[in-house]
């Protein structure tokens, strides 16, 4: 009996495996390797800081930083990615980074500005279905706003449904895993604890 359970399970496995095998490439870019990854990375954020006129700190909390995404975007199946920390300490720059790596097939919004897309478009969002999504300064917007009298919550309507379609997604966010609890609600705290990979930067400011 317990043969023939199994056998009727396989069955259907072979039956429903195509619905799963439609899921969307985790990057829109195939990359190399992580050691080319990561000389990428450096070699973009080194650029960078000069474009803005800042100076270039080589220092171990960059290499901690390059090492690590570049292992995530290589190794990791997982389909989200948040860099966490106070101001001032790289965030921005290597989600800019990314952006230049996956050379305009990327798509990079600010928060505040997905925010008043949402308000302005009366509810359609254009950052929906984005393959590879890069989300700056998350926690900077309002959290709802009013569509016609109605309530909505730009972007925790926007994890949640990228969640649900398995599309990767990169944010940066000066809050902690509390505050974005307290802002956004325990639903998203705990699909993104699913979702999303977690890289700390606790070193100082370099502005």
């Amino acid at each position: 009996m317990e043969k023939n359970l199994e056998e009727i399970v396989a069955g259907f496995r072979q039956m429903y495996a195509p619905t799963f095998a439609e899921l969307p490439a985790r990057l829109p870019l195939p990359l190399k390797s992580e050691e080319d990854t990561k000389c990428r990375i450096k070699a973009l954020y080194e650029l960078e800081v000069e474009y803005r006129g800042q100076v270039f700190i080589n220092d171990k909390n960059t290499h901690e930083k390059t090492t690590r995404v570049a292992r995530w975007l290589i190794s990791s199946k997982q389909r989200g990615l948040i860099l966490m920390g106070s101001m001032g300490n790289g965030k921005s720059t290597m989600l800019r980074v990314i952006n230049h790596l996956f050379k305009g097939t990327s798509t990079f919004g600010d928060a505040q500005d997905i925010f008043e897309h949402f308000k302005r478009s009366q509810g359609s969002m254009r950052y929906w279905d984005e393959p590879l999504l890069l989300i700056d300064d998350m926690g900077i917007e309002p959290v709802r706003c009013l569509v016609y009298g109605e309530e909505y919550y730009p972007i925790s309507r926007l994890l949640l449904h990228r969640y649900d379609k398995q599309l990767t997604t990169i944010v940066a966010t000066n809050l902690g895993i509390d505050e974005i609890q307290a802002r956004y609600g325990d639903r998203i705290v705990d699909r993104m604890k699913e979702m999303f990979n977690v890289i700390k930067y606790e070193n100082e400011s370099y502005r």
